[in-house]
């Protein structure tokens, strides 16, 4: 079989998938419970969570491993909104684990305001910031659009929308960029996510970054 479709998924790389057997069959204790075995699963777990960090440049960021993008892109959403008392700014080409969600919002009775893209799948930079005003809650602009690869100014438009309104919470889904183009989240958006299957992790991994200072509330509770 030859494969050319690493943009939908990548086959899990066999190290990787030689840890994920490990840490299933043989370190398998809760990292949350009190013994040495335990412990040590824990210290694993921060190695990683550093790690990832340093790799894209996120040390201002708390790591959130999640089960995939679609969990992080929700969480990043609806974790980051404390009040329907504003608006939220995104393009009309987000994935569907964000686009879907803005819908729902939508329906809940917040203001969503979709700007324009160009045809070549870039976000028109200049309609999506005409809509950002001092109401505007969140702002979403993905950084590589996964249809047609098109890749935005995740740096440029962030400090932008700032201008405009320093407490607008930014969020990028940073999904088809992690393992394509070099991504550096330092002086970048407050909220950043990316799926392990996209670069040759396991299926059901992700993670979201939480820029120091801006809190999520959790969907999941308990456990």
């Amino acid at each position: 079989m030859i494969y050319f479709d690493n943009c939908a998924t990548t086959r899990t790389d066999d190290d990787i998938a030689a840890l994920i057997t490990k840490y299933q069959t043989e370190t398998f204790f809760n990292p949350s419970a009190r013994s040495s075995f335990s412990a040590e699963v824990s210290r694993s777990i921060s190695v990683a969570r550093e790690k990832v960090s340093r790799a894209f440049g996120a040390q201002n960021y708390a790591v959130y491993f999640t089960s995939g993008g679609t969990e992080s892109n929700n969480t990043a959403i609806l974790g980051s909104l404390k009040s329907k008392k504003g608006n939220i700014v995104a393009t009309a080409a987000e994935h569907s684990s964000v686009y879907n969600v803005l819908l729902y919002l939508q329906s809940k009775g917040y203001e969503v305001r979709l700007a324009k893209v160009l045809p070549d799948g870039h976000i028109d930079t200049d309609d999506f910031l005409s809509r950002v005003d001092e109401n505007t809650l969140l702002a979403c602009f993905m950084h590589v659009n996964n249809e047609t690869g098109a890749v935005n100014a995740v740096a440029e438009i962030n400090a932008a929308v700032k201008e405009i309104n320093p407490r607008t919470v930014t969020f990028s889904d940073g999904i088809q960029a992690v393992g394509k183009i070099p991504v550096n989240l330092a002086d970048s958006v407050d909220l950043y996510t990316l799926s392990g299957h996209k670069l040759h992790a396991g299926k059901g991994i992700g993670a979201l970054f939480v820029k120091n200072g801006v809190r999520i509330n959790a969907l999941l509770l308990g456990g």
